[in-house]
């Protein structure tokens, strides 16, 4: 990065607004970058037009593309050649082709997760960016995920955002250009594209929802003065244009900024004008892995949770549940949040009843496996789970988790709990048929995940 007045003010202007809040992500197809088994770098974007294209020549191999890495100008061919039944089947290659990448590591994005950006606007159709999240440890990042829908009016008008919820660890993070996971969301041509701006300039009410767009998008006139960092755009690309004039039209040019890492030496000067003259743009001369680097090395890092001790009481018979969820549970145990203790944990030579009791009295969280063998262990209920219960009431928090069938509802010692595992909806128990479900233990994990964060939120 050159080491000159401006860049050193756009840094110190830039970190501010991050901590304050008042930064907006927007990031571009550049942004999923991977390397390929060659060891060439490619893009998702890149790769997605390539696959549409061989689609294509496979029904028309008459039609030359003169741009198949075009992912627009290929998917819009994709829509001549297919006529009526277009939307779906291009919807159905974009859902199958970014199936094989869900598992795919970009190391940007892990970067990203890292920062304190609250409001991110994505303009690929994925959720590698989520995913990325729970990598990272923040197992609820999908709590205030949502996108647009450029063909359902009613679900763009009933997306639910609670401004309390956003924060570091669950960003906004708003889909622009739909998801894989809804094929007929997707905006991949010019015309999707041209129609989805339209829509927003014009107020149309099946446009981006206020309680997103507030944070990005002025309405009505009012002013909005965050500051939008554009990460993997092509600032030659002409509908990058039409986007920034849908986010920026109504910024307070004299205050928010725009900025973006961008190599200048590859960018004209017009470009450069243009973009600093009617956006207030400032090109940070570097490329994208240096300029997050920077901003996480001078911006303030988000203060750790306050480490929650967990602490599991089961009966052996059920020790193979109890391995299998503090396993599901390591992601909060790698960020430090929790600490986990059970039985198997106790040294030789420990006393294990007063160790367990100590372990239960220390504990914010107690987890119960509840199976026909604890509920007949009178050992278990008698002591370990009674001590539990009147600290419950005092203030700590225990959920008991139905391992296995049996007739917990008729004890009473479960009235004054609240919550019970898996939740009481129909959900069968952990082992069914002597087989433990893989699915079901890691809905509990998730569901332990939240109820961490409530008790740390209070």
């Amino acid at each position: 990065m050159p080491d000159n007045h401006t860049s050193a003010i756009a840094w110190e202007l830039l970190t501010e607004a991050l901590q304050d809040g008042n930064a907006v992500l927007i990031l571009g197809p550049g942004a999923e970058e991977i390397t390929l088994p060659d060891g060439r770098l490619c893009t998702l974007q890149t790769l997605l037009a390539e696959h549409l294209a061989q689609k294509i020549k496979h029904y028309r191999p008459d039609l030359q593309l003169s741009h198949p890495d075009n992912l627009s100008y290929v998917a819009q061919h994709f829509e001549d050649v297919h006529g009526k039944q277009a939307t779906t089947l291009l919807g159905y290659e974009v859902s199958k082709f970014y199936e094989q990448y869900n598992r795919t590591e970009i190391p940007f994005y892990r970067q990203i997760a890292r920062l304190n950006f609250r409001y991110i606007i994505n303009t690929n159709p994925n959720k590698l960016l989520i995913a990325a999240y729970k990598k990272e440890g923040y197992l609820t990042a999908q709590k205030n995920f949502a996108y647009y829908h450029n063909h359902n009016a009613f679900h763009n008008q009933s997306i639910q955002i609670n401004e309390k919820d956003i924060n570091e660890r669950t960003p906004l993070i708003y889909n622009l250009f739909g998801t894989q996971e809804d094929i007929g969301s997707l905006v991949l041509t010019d015309t999707q594209q041209i129609q989805l701006i339209d829509h927003v300039l014009q107020g149309d009410t099946g446009g981006i929802p206020t309680n997103v767009a507030i944070h990005f998008l002025s309405r009505g006139g009012s002013l909005i003065n965050k500051h939008l960092v554009f990460v993997g755009f092509d600032f030659n690309d002409w509908r990058l244009r039409f986007i920034l004039h849908l986010i920026n039209r109504y910024q307070l040019q004299s205050a928010a900024k725009s900025y973006a890492p961008q190599k200048i030496a590859n960018l004209e000067q017009l470009t450069q004008f243009f973009y600093r003259r009617n956006f207030n743009f400032d090109f940070i001369d570097t490329n994208i892995g240096d300029f997050l680097t920077q901003l996480q090395q001078t911006s303030v890092p988000i203060a750790p949770t306050p480490q929650l001790r967990i602490v599991i009481i089961y009966h052996d018979t059920d020790v193979d549940i109890c391995h299998q969820l503090e396993e599901q549970l390591a992601p909060l145990k790698r960020q430090q949040k929790v600490s986990i203790w059970h039985r198997a944990k106790i040294a030789a030579a420990t006393e294990i009843d007063r160790e367990i009791a100590k372990q239960i009295e220390a504990a914010h969280l107690v987890l119960a496996l509840i199976s026909s063998d604890f509920l007949a262990d009178e050992q278990l209920l008698s002591q370990q789970f009674a001590i539990a219960a009147q600290r419950h009431l005092n203030g700590s928090f225990v959920v008991p988790i139905i391992a296995g069938s049996c007739h917990w509802q008729i004890d009473t010692l479960f009235e004054p709990l609240r919550t019970i595992l898996p939740l009481p909806n129909g959900n069968p128990p952990i082992r069914q048929n002597n087989i433990i479900s893989d699915e079901t233990i890691s809905q509990v994990a998730q569901e332990i995940a939240d109820i961490c964060e409530g008790i740390n939120d209070n």
